[in-house]
């Protein structure tokens, strides 16, 4: 194997793949700093995308977005796992009537947002 590998190399590919190496690693570079120059500045607008609906393109999260927002949350703080939850039960309440979701202990959907208006408040 390592025969047939040495003799399909010759110099040219060698310093081609070098060169190409070489490119590669400095535009990963930037990509790295720009993801970083993001995170540090907040202009990165991924997040803004997913937690209005907008990327992917989903109108159940627009509808939570509306939602919440109207209610005074602060959404782009919240996490993914209760971006989804709350897009779960906003749903399960727009097809099933307010009697839905159901919690465990006597808790109701009011209380969920009260928890989130303390948590995450709109400033």
């Amino acid at each position: 194997m390592k025969k047939l590998f040495y003799k399909q190399i010759s110099t040219k590919n060698i310093i081609s793949f070098k060169k190409a190496f070489a490119t590669t690693e400095v535009n990963k570079n930037i990509d790295l700093d720009n993801f970083l120059n993001d995170i540090k500045t907040n202009e990165s607008k991924t997040w803004e995308y997913y937690v209005k609906g907008i990327n992917p393109d989903y109108e159940p999260r627009k509808e939570m977005y509306q939602f919440l927002k109207n209610q005074n949350i602060n959404v782009y703080r919240m996490t993914v796992y209760e971006i989804e939850c709350f897009t779960k039960w906003i749903l399960m309440r727009k097809i099933y009537g307010d009697k839905y979701p159901q919690f465990p202990y006597e808790i109701t959907f009011e209380d969920k947002i009260n928890q989130l208006k303390q948590k995450y408040p709109l400033e």
